[in-house]
């Protein structure tokens, strides 16, 4: 992801057009991630609408309860569209094993494009690639966690309390945000609607106690998420 970002930043892919996540994991594993990974991406602006498709009744019994497939799209303040599918229905990318992290982000722009998982991989099609795509692998989530991860996450937070104005890039207002940019997304799908943001009216039925009356049987699917116990080759 900071591959990614330093790309878009060093004006590689030029003005960013349109972005596009693709999580095989339903949305509450991953997509609350890669939503703030969108607004991260795309400099912080904001969504003003946002519209949704949801089906499949298996995974609201998960501990991350969610739809099985959630396919969203929504307009940032600044022109961009991105594109959000979580659940069984999006492309996959990895063999089935690796489904907890096959997952990506795809940033677009006027002269290119870039893509990142958090499984370490990314690619870059840029005018600094000569048009031609090339791609690389970084430690996944697994090994890289505990400290090229989370080490500049906490520095953020000892910063903002040395500094005010230099506010945690996952402070409470984009967090919320984000969770808002997903309940709207799944308030469209469940009343045919447009939702503009911010979310104006909070008085309804939660939407998961509606899904879970509404959403019929589809002969849906949850996906495979690994737990750490059954033995795998790690990509690192």
């Amino acid at each position: 992801m900071q591959t990614l970002k330093k790309r878009i930043e060093d004006g590689e892919i030029g003005e960013i057009t349109k972005i596009h996540v693709e999580c095989q994991a339903w949305f509450s594993q991953l997509g609350t991630h890669y939503v703030d990974y969108i607004l991260w991406a795309n400099g912080g602006h904001r969504a003003k609408w946002v519209c949704g498709h949801v089906h499949g009744p298996i995974c609201l019994d998960d501990n991350h309860p969610a739809p099985d497939y959630l396919l969203g799209t929504m307009e940032l303040e600044n022109g961009v569209h991105a594109y959000v599918e979580c659940g069984y229905l999006a492309e996959a990318h990895n063999p089935p094993e690796y489904g907890s992290s096959d997952n990506r982000l795809t940033v677009y722009g006027k002269e290119g494009y870039v893509y990142a998982e958090t499984d370490g991989f990314w690619g870059a099609c840029t005018k600094a690639t000569n048009g031609r795509l090339i791609e690389g692998k970084d430690p996944g989530w697994r090994n890289h966690q505990q400290i090229p991860i989370q080490t500049p996450y906490y520095t953020e937070f000892a910063e903002w309390m040395e500094d005010d104005s230099k506010v945690h890039s996952c402070n409470i207002d984009t967090a919320y945000h984000g969770y808002e940019i997903l309940e709207g997304m799944c308030l469209s799908a469940l009343n045919n609607v447009r939702v503009d943001l911010p979310i104006q009216d909070l008085d309804y039925e939660p939407v998961f106690d509606r899904m879970r009356k509404d959403l019929p049987e589809c002969d849906s699917r949850k996906m495979y998420i690994y737990d750490g116990k059954t033995p795998r080759k790690e990509r690192d």
